[in-house]
């Protein structure tokens, strides 16, 4: 019975280790994707008069940029998670 529930912990860990890692590399491949895409779109300088500090990051000529930074946070989150499980298969793997 040990036996059998550690397997299927393993099995459940890997499981959650290979959709975490597909997770985290289509956010890679979307990073990527978005950072080829933003410098060949044409950004304009709005004027800093009629714009409000808190705002100045909804212009559309910033957008890519906020996309950027959000995909790089998720994938930085994805990878920490793939790194946990994987750490936990190992010590499972080796039985402590």
């Amino acid at each position: 019975m040990k036996r059998a529930e550690k397997a299927e912990k393993i099995h459940e860990i890997r499981r959650t280790a290979l959709a975490q890692g597909a997770a985290s590399a289509v956010c890679l491949a979307l990073l990527i994707l978005v950072s080829i895409i933003i410098p060949q779109t044409k950004i304009t300088a709005g004027s800093a008069s009629n714009v409000h500090y808190g705002s100045l990051l909804l212009e559309a000529s910033y957008t890519g940029y906020v996309v950027v930074a959000v995909l790089a946070f998720a994938l930085g989150i994805l990878l920490t998670l793939l790194a946990l499980q994987l750490r936990k298969l190992n010590q499972l793997s080796r039985g402590a």
